[in-house]
């Protein structure tokens, strides 16, 4: 026959296990959605720095026909490639490491990156000089390199 405390400390027990599960359950679902933001912030952040500069170089050959000299052309385009490299280097560094691995956000800034290989692509057509300035080629190398982890993680 099951007394009344028997009834209680079983109705603890249970209650307590609840309470358990639901706080680790809690706790999962609100890390999880805490880390895909944080995912988020961080490409965003990168994200608009690297359209920045793509929309530099995007629009250089049309406003080095217009207004700029030649030498001050070169400066403008080396530097903005300059710091093109460096936030795509922060970018992929993110994604290699694992800070990045959302497969919806790498697939959104897939889209972009790919953007910014057609617009370099087309640049060192036009403009064979800078193919052989050195961020050129790191770009092209560091794209390479998203895609690869990008598709890597996709998969995952």
């Amino acid at each position: 026959m099951v007394q009344p405390n028997d009834a209680l400390a079983v109705a603890a027990v249970l209650v307590s296990a609840a309470a358990v599960i639901v706080s680790i359950a809690t706790f999962y679902f609100g890390h999880t959605r805490l880390n895909i933001s944080e995912q988020i912030r961080i490409s965003r952040d990168i994200g608009d720095r690297i359209r920045t500069q793509h929309r530099i170089i995007h629009d250089w050959p049309f406003k080095n026909a217009a207004t700029l000299s030649g030498r001050e052309s070169q400066i403008e385009i080396r530097r903005a490639l300059d710091s093109l490299v460096s936030e795509l280097r922060y970018f992929v560094f993110f994604v290699e490491k694992g800070e990045i691995k959302e497969p919806k956000i790498l697939e959104y800034y897939g889209e972009q990156i790919s953007g910014v290989d057609t617009t370099i692509k087309r640049l060192v057509r036009e403009h064979a000089n800078l193919n052989e300035y050195p961020p050129t080629k790191e770009i092209t190398n560091l794209i390479i390199k998203y895609n690869s982890l990008a598709d890597k993680k996709s998969i995952s």
